[in-house]
């Protein structure tokens, strides 16, 4: 951070007008980390609303998980500002369509359980999978038939 003050005429700055500057540097410094700050606490604030949110749907729908998923896909969509967003049930070795919010059809209910993709890496290796870019992933299988170019996938899995 800087602040840079000028003048028009060749005249030296005083001490004391040094002093103040370097001031307002704290001072500005202060206000940055301070708006980070606001702007991290309203983040925590807009997904714990959003957490109270499935949390509220989980508590009325303990019978009724298809609202509980379609719940989960449309806030991670929102949250993470996503284009769009599937839950994958495991099945033996395949995943089974659980719900999916967004543009992209969904049209096979049943995906083989493999490498090829994010989701099956994510449930054979049991950890988060990000693509940057799914063109210069070697595993993946889609990368030019128009499909999001940027794919993150995680798992969990049921006690």
């Amino acid at each position: 951070m800087a602040i840079v003050i000028y003048r028009t005429e060749v005249r030296p700055f005083t001490d004391k007008q040094i002093e103040l500057v370097k001031n307002f540097a704290s001072q500005a410094v202060i206000a940055i980390e301070n708006t980070r700050l606001l702007s991290e606490l309203r983040e925590s604030l807009q997904q714990q609303t959003a957490t109270a949110d499935v949390l509220k749907v989980i508590s009325r729908s303990t019978f009724n998980l298809s609202t509980v998923l379609s719940t989960l896909v449309e806030s991670a969509v929102r949250l993470c500002d996503g284009y769009d967003s599937v839950i994958l049930l495991r099945d033996r070795e395949s995943l089974v369509f659980g719900a999916h919010h967004g543009p992209i059809p969904m049209d096979l209910d049943k995906w083989p359980l493999t490498r090829k993709w994010t989701a099956g890496r994510a449930v054979i290796d049991a950890k988060p999978v990000h693509i940057h870019d799914r063109k210069a992933d070697s595993l993946n299988n889609h990368a030019s038939d128009g499909s999001p170019r940027s794919p993150a996938s995680t798992a969990a899995a049921a006690s």
